[in-house]
């Protein structure tokens, strides 16, 4: 971790379908999804039961065909839909993929750990933060 504080840095924690999104969506409209999991099939699969619940949602679809991503993509979803949208792998990728907003032009962005079961490794969203610091 960095030596500086952790400055400016809220986790927003809680059980499932209380509003944490919608608290989140309206502080930033950035936002990367990860998974703390370097074997492709397993990340995948916690990526996929993510996902599933927003793919069934018009506006998350919806706006996903607008970007151009095909129904077979979203029917799966499709493991290229999946690593487009979920950072997953060793720390240093997953931190690649949110230093790559804020090249982008984002001042923050909101890291959403994702896990099979239980909480996520609340230690390596820590990292993350000293990674990109």
């Amino acid at each position: 971790m960095s030596e500086r504080p952790l400055v400016g840095t809220v986790a927003v924690v809680g059980f499932p379908n209380v509003g944490k999104s919608t608290f989140v969506n309206r502080l930033t409209a950035t936002r990367q999804a990860v998974v703390f999991e370097t074997d492709p099939a397993r990340a995948r699969e916690i990526a996929k039961g993510h996902m599933s619940g927003y793919l069934r949602l018009d506006n998350y679809a919806n706006n996903l065909r607008r970007l151009g991503w095909p129904e077979d993509d979203l029917a799966g979803p499709s493991d290229r839909l999946v690593d487009a949208i979920v950072a997953w792998g060793p720390l240093e990728r997953i931190a690649d993929r949110v230093r790559a907003h804020l090249r982008g032009g984002a001042d923050h962005v909101c890291v959403q750990a994702l896990a099979r079961e239980g909480a996520p490794p609340w230690d390596m969203v820590g990292q993350i933060i000293g990674a990109i610091s």
